[in-house]
């Protein structure tokens, strides 16, 4: 998934005509090694050594959202996930905690380090902070499986379709996602996704599913989680992930059924530092009758059920890795209930997040009679000024790290104007200029001083 800067630019016309400069994206980034590492772009070079261990200190000032638990009742947090989705879109620089920060106010992992702002619960910390792990928050590209196939009365057998519609649309006032069927998938869409959500199917229909999907479909599957890609499902959407071969068989059992007499499963947590249960509300799922799950080969058990069901002790939220993707499967429904959704918004908050982060700001360099983000219309050769930050926000090094700045074609810069010297500085046939740092890849800022095309 690649970032790109890119520009948009708004035209006022009469005496002084300014070009008004509407965003900023940030560039690519490439960063991970082993399992679960994710590539944001991929550029054809050799990669580096690793980015040093380090703590990442947040200035005096600095706003904290806790999310889940930490806000006071339903409304304030209904509002605080709106706004940090929305955020998450306008790329805004946001650091979601790994790790508690500790004090005379203690936040637990989960919260949310950044300028969020709303109806809701918010600390600014006079003092700063300092993290030893977060992640980056990411916009992704989010794919909602939805099936062909029709019961009886011709309605979709993926039922929990609409409880996922109801909570992005609905509770996150967010639209960042698209349905795909078997006829996507068949044709490759999955491409252009960054994590598949495979909701609930009626009883008995799983093995539909997967027949109407067949071998090339579950092939799909398989390559887009290989490549990078996350797949999450509940209850018996989990049989694609086995019959995709993303786990081993084993893992999902369609025969022996986990039911609750209230439908409301208690949990144990087996991982409780995982960021998929970071911000939940409480120990308990929505329940109603669920294939039972497995530990298998390669399989975490994150929580499992803790005796009131009829399989206490199986496991209700595994995890694995796949190639370079990841897949979640939960035994429940926990994006039926509003009391339950933070267990779903984790999972895609984990999707989002990445071990470093990279933001770019700009400033026109003209002239100061106007802001940094007004350029003047008419005249040749306006240098602006980029600056990207890379950060890593982890407490181990990032290796094979790779930084990339793509600038729009009618941009143009010169080896003596960047720092630190990349590694490559080429010019595409489409006149776009791709800047790379591999085989010293920058901690801190980078500055690229541009040129706005004659106006």
């Amino acid at each position: 998934m690649t970032r790109f800067i890119r520009f948009s630019l708004v035209f006022i016309f009469g005496v002084g005509a300014l070009l008004v400069l509407m965003a900023l994206m940030p560039a690519g980034l490439w960063a991970g090694s082993g399992a679960g590492s994710t590539a944001l772009s991929s550029p054809h070079t050799s990669p580096g050594p690793a980015l040093g261990t380090m703590q990442v200190a947040f200035p005096p000032g600095t706003r904290l959202t806790p999310m889940g638990a930490g806000q006071t009742d339903a409304t304030q947090r209904r509002e605080a996930y709106r706004a940090l989705f929305q955020a998450i879109y306008e790329r805004e620089d946001l650091a979601w905690m790994a790790t508690p920060l500790p004090g005379t106010l203690s936040f637990p992992a989960g919260s949310v380090l950044g300028d969020l702002s709303g109806p809701f619960t918010t600390y600014d910390l006079a003092g700063g902070a300092t993290i030893s792990r977060a992640f980056a928050l990411h916009p992704i590209r989010i794919a909602l499986f939805d099936s062909g196939l029709r019961d009886e009365f011709d309605q979709t057998v993926v039922w929990e379709r609409g409880d996922f519609e109801q909570l992005f649309r609905v509770y996150l006032w967010d639209d960042h996602f698209t349905v795909v069927t078997e006829t996507a998938i068949l044709n490759g869409e999955l491409s252009n996704y960054d994590l598949l959500i495979i909701p609930a199917f009626r009883l008995g229909w799983a093995e539909e599913v997967a027949a109407s999907l067949g071998d090339d479909g579950l092939e799909a599957l398989r390559r887009f989680v290989e490549g990078g890609g996350w797949l999450y499902a509940q209850s018996d959407g989990a049989w694609l992930a086995q019959a995709a071969g993303l786990v081993p068989t084993g893992t999902v059992d369609l025969t022996n059924r986990v039911t609750d007499l209230d439908n409301r499963a208690a949990l144990a947590l087996d991982l409780p530092d995982h960021p998929l249960t970071f911000s939940w509300l409480e120990l308990t799922t929505y329940v109603l009758n669920e294939p039972r799950l497995s530990a298998t080969a390669g399989v975490s058990v994150v929580a499992h059920y803790d005796g009131d069901t009829t399989a206490p002790g199986a496991p209700a939220l595994l995890t694995a890795s796949y190639g370079k993707g990841r897949v979640i499967l939960m035994n429940g429904h926990p994006s039926d209930k509003v009391e339950d959704y933070p267990q779903v918004i984790d999972v895609l908050l984990w999707a989002m997040g990445r071990r470093a982060g990279f933001h770019g700001t700009l400033c026109q360099t003209y002239t100061d009679a106007v802001g940094c983000g007004v350029i003047p219309a008419y005249e040749a050769g306006v240098p602006i000024r980029i600056t990207s930050t890379f950060k890593n926000l982890w407490d181990g090094p990032l290796s094979d790290v790779i930084v990339t700045e793509t600038l729009q074609p009618g941009f143009t810069t010169t080896w003596a104007s960047i720092q630190p010297t990349p590694t490559a500085l080429t010019t595409n046939p489409d006149g776009s200029t791709t800047i790379v740092w591999a085989s010293n890849p920058p901690s801190g800022t980078a500055s690229l001083p541009n040129q706005v095309p004659p106006g």
